[in-house]
C-alpha cells in the first residue's frame, strides 16, 4: 500500500513540475520577450512610444507625465504596452523602461510626489514641464491615499502653474503654445499691466486652503497664497496698499496667529509700512482721499489689521501695531 501511494505522489509530482515548465517556457517567446502582465507609470513630462524596442523603432506617439499602461512583455529593459485606439493600426508599442516606473498601487501619491519633486529640484523649468505638472497633479491627487499628500500635490499643480506663467515671453502670449495654454485656463490666471507678466489668481490658492485648512498642508497652502503676486499698482495710495496687507499677510495670520511663519508675516507687514509712516509728517507720497466710502474703507482696514496683529503672540507685533497707530493718527 505505501508503495502504491509513493508511486502516486511521484507522478503528481512530476505531472506538476511539467505544468510548472511548460509554463515558464510559454512566458517567454522564440524572440527573447519575457511575458508579464504589470502597470506601469510614465515618469517623464514627455515620454515616446515607439513600434520596436530600441531607440531606433519609430516614434507611435508621445505620453504625459503620469499617465498608466498595461504591460504585456518586455525585453531587452523595454516594456511592451497597450495602447489606446487612435484610429490607427498600432495596438502596442514600447516603452524604455528609463523613463517609467511601476505602479504603486499603495502608495500612488507619494510616487507622484517623488517624480514631481525631481522636476521642482531643477534651477530651471521649460514651459512644456511646468504645463504638464500642472495638468497631472490633480489626478494623481485624487488617487492620494491622505489629505496631507493631496492638499500637497494640489499645491504643487498651483506652483507649477505659476512656473508655466513665469516662462511666458513677454508680448507672446498671442503666439503658440502660449495663446492656446492661456485661453483654456483663463479662468485660473489674470494678467497685470504694470509687471507685464501672468500671475495665477490669489483666489484659486484660498479656494485650495478652504478644502485642506483641517489639515496640516493647509497652513503651507495659505502661507503660500500669502505670497501670491497680486496684479496691478497701488501708485502711492494707501487703501491699497493696505487692502494688500490684509489680503496676504493679514490672511494668513488670521487663519494662523501662531503659525510657523506668523513673525516672517510680521516682518514682511513692517517692511511694507514702514514707507507710509516715513511719509506721514510730508505726506509726499502717500495719499488718502475725503470721500466717504474711502474713510471707511481706510478706517475698516486698519482696524482689522490691527485685531489680527494683536492676536499673535510674537512681541514683533508692537512695532506693527505702533505702525498702524501712526498711520490712523497721521490720515486722519
Amino acid at each position: 500500500m505505501r508503495k502504491r501511494y509513493t508511486a502516486a505522489f511521484a507522478i503528481a509530482f512530476i505531472a506538476t513540475a511539467a505544468v510548472f515548465v511548460v509554463s515558464a517556457q510559454d512566458s517567454s517567446n522564440s524572440d527573447g520577450e519575457a511575458n508579464v502582465e504589470r502597470e506601469i507609470l510614465m515618469a517623464v513630462t514627455s515620454g515616446r512610444i515607439r513600434s520596436a524596442p530600441s531607440l531606433q523603432g519609430k516614434i507611435l506617439r508621445e505620453s504625459t507625465l503620469g499617465t498608466r499602461f498595461k504591460a504585456i512583455a518586455e525585453k531587452n529593459g523595454w516594456d511592451e504596452v497597450r495602447l489606446e485606439s487612435t484610429g490607427d493600426d498600432e495596438k502596442t508599442g514600447w516603452i524604455s523602461r528609463s523613463i517609467t516606473q511601476p505602479y504603486d498601487r499603495v502608495k500612488p501619491g507619494v510616487q507622484m510626489q517623488a517624480i514631481a519633486g525631481k522636476y521642482f529640484a531643477r534651477k530651471k523649468m521649460r514651459f512644456s514641464t511646468a504645463k504638464q505638472l500642472f495638468e497631472a497633479l490633480p489626478g494623481a491627487a485624487d488617487e492620494a491615499k491622505t489629505f496631507e499628500i493631496g492638499g500637497d500635490l494640489r499645491l504643487k499643480s498651483l506652483e507649477a502653474l505659476s512656473i508655466a506663467l513665469k516662462t511666458i515671453p513677454f508680448g507672446k502670449e498671442k503666439a503658440s503654445p502660449y495663446k492656446e495654454f492661456l485661453e483654456k485656463y483663463k479662468t485660473d490666471v489674470v494678467y497685470s499691466e504694470p509687471a507685464g507678466e501672468w500671475y495665477v489668481r490669489a483666489d484659486r490658492f484660498w479656494e485650495l486652503h478652504g478644502r485642506y485648512k483641517k489639515h496640516k498642508v493647509g497652513e503651507e497652502i495659505a502661507w503660500r497664497a500669502a505670497a501670491n503676486p497680486i496684479p496691478g499698482e497701488c501708485e502711492g495710495y494707501i487703501n491699497c496698499y493696505l487692502y494688500l496687507l490684509r489680503v496676504t499677510q493679514g490672511e494668513y495670520m488670521n487663519f494662523y496667529p501662531s503659525g510657523k511663519y506668523s513673525r516672517q508675516a510680521l516682518l514682511n507687514m513692517r517692511a511694507m509700512l514702514q514707507p507710509i509712516v516715513s511719509d506721514v509728517r510730508t505726506k509726499t507720497v502717500y495719499y488718502t482721499t475725503s470721500d466717504v466710502s474711502d474713510r471707511a474703507e481706510f478706517n475698516k482696514m486698519l482696524s482689522e489689521l490691527r485685531k489680527i496683529v494683536a492676536s499673535t503672540p510674537f512681541v514683533e507685533k508692537q512695532l506693527v501695531l505702533k505702525q498702524i497707530a501712526d498711520i490712523a493718527e497721521g490720515y486722519r
